[in-house]
């Protein structure tokens, strides 16, 4: 019964296992660089602009 669930799980996996790991890397690369451009092009703030706080000493 082992033997028989083994062959017929080798005959479904018909794509390679390292092939499977390098599409799913490949895939997450492209999220990865798709969601940094999203966030550095749509963001308010400069990132290398000072900030400058202004504290008013007559409400302390």
């Amino acid at each position: 019964m082992c033997c028989y669930n083994f062959c017929k799980e080798k005959k479904k996996n018909l794509v390679p296992f390292k092939a499977v790991v390098k599409g799913v890397l490949l895939h997450r690369l492209v999220q990865a660089i798709a969601a940094l451009i999203l966030v550095t092009h749509y963001t308010c703030v400069n990132l290398y602009s000072p900030v400058i706080i202004v504290v008013h000493t007559s409400h302390l």
